[in-house]
């Protein structure tokens, strides 16, 4: 069960996120990143797991994978 802290955390990071998206324009949650996002995060993260070095590290290439594919978004799909 999910506390009411950890609620509260993640609808403040979603909320935080879509402000970023007004000011910015740049967006997340369209089709094309969400694509390049979710076929990398399988993929890189099935490849870092394999790896002993990588296998400690998994949050840091989750965050950049996640980096990776914003900007493979921006500049293919701008």
């Amino acid at each position: 069960m999910v506390s009411e802290s950890r609620m509260r955390s993640e609808n403040l990071k979603l909320f935080a996120f879509l402000d970023f998206e007004r000011v910015l324009g740049v967006t997340f949650f369209t089709g094309s990143f969400l694509l390049i996002y979710y076929i990398s995060k399988l993929s890189v993260l099935a490849i870092a797991e394999g790896n002993q070095c990588l296998r400690k590290r998994l949050i840091f290439v989750n965050e950049l994978q996640f980096y990776a594919a914003l900007a493979l978004s921006l500049v293919f799909f701008r």
